[in-house]
């Protein structure tokens, strides 16, 4: 916070832990969770009347008026890194029958791949990538190739 020049003094970071702790007892939760120290963060440090909602109570862009310490608090919790969660996290199924189609087809991303309509495995390939590619799943982008269907169709 104060390397963005915002203010969070000893005891604004204090009343965070505070509140996280408290939130999270009365919500039920044996340790804070991350709503439990966004709620206690915002709570802590926001001294005036907010001109938009808490971002992490709705979906979609932020609002344009979001507190700067709200910016600063979203961006340092997302980070710009990536990780991989716990094989035992619960998934949607579209994920793991992604991942299963990539695997069997032997895709492995990201890549620039070269297909081959005419073998089976090119075939394979093809397919998966046009319906991730229908879907609109992010990274999957046809560069070139025939608008035709092997069965002459558009």
């Amino acid at each position: 916070m104060r390397q963005h020049k915002l203010p969070a003094s000893t005891a604004d970071m204090a009343a965070a832990h505070l509140h996280a702790m408290a939130l999270a007892q009365l919500r039920g939760h044996t340790l804070p969770l991350r709503t439990d120290w966004l709620d206690a963060i915002a709570g802590s440090l926001i001294k005036e009347a907010l001109n938009a909602p808490l971002p992490w109570s709705y979906r979609g862009v932020i609002h344009p008026d979001t507190d700067p310490i709200l910016l600063t608090v979203i961006d340092t919790l997302a980070g710009d890194g990536f990780g991989k969660l716990s094989p035992s996290t619960p998934q949607p199924p579209l994920p793991k029958d992604v991942t299963c189609e990539l695997e069997r087809t032997g895709i492995s991303l990201p890549a620039e791949l070269t297909l081959n309509r005419f073998t089976p495995d090119g075939l394979a390939q093809s397919q998966v990538l046009h319906r991730l590619a229908i879907l609109e799943i992010p990274g999957v982008v046809r560069q070139q190739g025939s608008t035709l269907t092997l069965a002459g169709q558009r």
